[in-house]
């Protein structure tokens, strides 16, 4: 008797845990939904903030070569010119390099925000995001801005 206590016990803790972990994550189904709309299976170049999502969603989709996240990025412009990092991601979006933009102010906000304004007032992609998804999470809510090189 005190054995399935202890286990019943376990259990519960166990699901508890499980039931906040999985809650820390938004729902990307959306924001996933949203890029296979705007993108082009094998051709488009997508800038998402963590690529690993998309990518497992989309696997069948796109090649990892496909894909850049906001850890690092380093880029030649026409001219010539070899940047890494904020310049480099800002570079590339001013000459059109994404297809497809994903941002949605997580783990890297301080540089999503930076890239926002840059999207934002870059005709190419500008003046507004072509889709906006609401989110919630364990911490709060927020959106998914996807953005599309028109």
């Amino acid at each position: 008797m005190v054995s399935l206590v202890i286990c019943v016990v376990v259990f519960q803790i166990g699901l508890f845990q499980a039931q906040e972990l999985y809650r820390e994550w938004p729902n990307s189904q959306p924001m996933v939904q949203s890029l296979l709309t705007q993108l082009q299976p094998g051709k488009s170049r997508i800038l998402t903030e963590e690529s690993e999502v998309p990518l497992y969603y989309l696997q069948d989709k796109v090649a990892s070569s496909q894909l850049t996240s906001l850890n690092w990025f380093e880029y030649t412009d026409k001219a010539g010119h070899y940047a890494t990092g904020e310049e480099a991601y800002k570079a590339a979006l001013s000459e059109g390099y994404f297809d497809v933009v994903e941002l949605h102010f997580g783990a890297n906000t301080i540089l999503a925000n930076a890239l926002k304004d840059s999207l934002n007032e870059n005709s190419l992609y500008g003046p507004k995001p072509v889709a906006v998804l609401p989110y919630t999470n364990r911490f709060g809510s927020g959106f998914f801005y996807i953005w599309r090189k028109r």
